[in-house]
Order: C-alpha cells, then structure tokens, then sequence
C-alpha cells in the first residue's frame, strides 16, 4: 500500500491563487504580494490604511528582500493601491486559498454568526426590509477564521453558513450556532 503524500502550500503559494478583481490596465503588483504585506501589517498591529502604509514604510528593506525582484519591479505598493485592492478582493474565494494553508485540529469548537451591518438597513419598516451583514467563523484558539458579507436582497445568513461550513472543510468540528441554522441540510 503506498502512503499518500500531501504537499502544504506556504501562504504566499496559496495566495496567488486568488483571483485578482482589479483590470489588468495599470496593474503593477501582484494580488499575492498585496495580500501577503496585508496580513503582516495585520499580524504586527497595523490595522488602518494608513497603518499599513507605515508599516511599509518601517520594514521597506526587509520586504524587498522578501519578494522576488521581478514582482517588486515597480517598488512595494503604496497605501492607496493596497486599500482599493482589499476593497475588491472575494473573501469566499481568499478563505477557500486559505483553508488550504491552515489545518484546523478534529474537535475544534468553532462559533459561527451573523450579524447585520448598522446603517445598512434599506426600505425601512418595509415587509421588504434589506440590509448588509456579516458571518463570522470564530476559533476560540484561532481567532476569525473566516468572514463573508452577505446582501440581504441576494442571500441569507442560513446560506452563507452552509456554504462557509462547506469552503473550510469542517467535517469533524464542533459547531456552535444560532437556532436559526437547526435545518436539515446543514
């Protein structure tokens, strides 16, 4: 019987998988290379636009030395090119790359919720009532997980949550959910 080898991506193998939204007129950085810098200026407490264009700007030296010199060829990229990529990125389509980076142990609880968006709410006291909300997948030892944004008119919170179970492989998990999510299908 031969064993079955799995080979694990690094994050930035797994990153450039992901769909770039932008058009290709004008594109001078690689979707990779903006999300990677993303999540380090995160991981190192940069939250905001501008914190990121500082945490650019502090570790200039160690990024160019991180990233092959051809997708760096027009230097790192500025606070407004990283804010309007991250505006467009599909996070459906960045937590699915991302799932194959991360293990998630058997057993682990994971929180999963919506929640509605304030000052998203359309058409008022209307039966016909529309608003934007989120869903999170939260690892009491792993943070967020993943998030996905949902449009009231399009999809639902019950849908959403299925397809999240679905994306981040969570066979084997502990689930813990609202009432509103006990349907069959899930």
């Amino acid at each position: 019987m031969s064993e079955k080898h799995i080979q694990k991506l690094t994050i930035f193998e797994a990153l450039q998988k992901v769909t770039d939204p932008r058009i290709k007129a004008g594109r001078r950085h690689h979707i990779a290379v903006i999300l990677l810098i993303n999540i380090m200026a995160i991981m190192s407490g940069y939250f905001g636009v501008l914190a990121k264009a500082d945490f650019i700007k502090r570790n200039k030296t160690e990024l160019s030395k991180l990233f092959d010199p051809t997708s760096l060829k027009h230097g790192l990229p500025s606070k407004n090119t990283i804010d309007r990529a991250m505006q467009n990125v599909d996070y459906d389509d960045l937590n699915k790359v991302l799932a194959e980076v991360f293990e998630i142990p058997k057993g682990t609880v994971i929180h999963m919720d919506g929640k509605a968006i304030r000052s998203t709410a359309d058409l008022g006291q209307s039966s016909k009532q529309t608003f934007t909300s989120t869903v999170t997948a939260f690892g009491k030892d792993r943070g967020i997980m993943a998030k996905s944004f949902v449009n009231g008119t399009k999809t639902n919170e019950i849908s959403t949550v299925q397809d999240l179970v679905k994306a981040l492989n969570l066979e084997g998990m502990v689930l813990t959910l609202d009432a509103l999510h006990c349907q069959k299908k899930l």
